[in-house]
């Protein structure tokens, strides 16, 4: 891993937030799951710069959330989208 990689997530529970959502009557999710830079969150064979291949070696979002029944849906605020449009 890269010494300058700071994002850490050893202490986010996905699961804890999951079945928040779920009490909540919730039926799905929308989270912002890809940094602007491209940088993403999530599993994907998109690209290797993803959390799960440069950082914490773990997919944080979707299976805690599958797990609780409800439906993840991922939004991207990458930064070329504004300015392109």
């Amino acid at each position: 891993m890269n010494k300058r990689f700071k994002f850490k997530t050893e202490n986010f529970r996905a699961e804890e937030g999951a079945e928040l959502f779920k009490q909540s009557g919730a039926r799905y999710i929308m989270l912002v799951a890809e940094h602007h830079d491209g940088f993403q969150l999530y599993k994907s064979e998109i690209s290797s710069f993803k959390v799960y291949e440069m950082g914490t070696k773990r997919d944080l979002f979707g299976v805690a959330f599958e797990e609780q029944g409800l439906e993840l849906t991922v939004s991207s605020h990458r930064a070329e989208h504004w300015f392109f449009m």
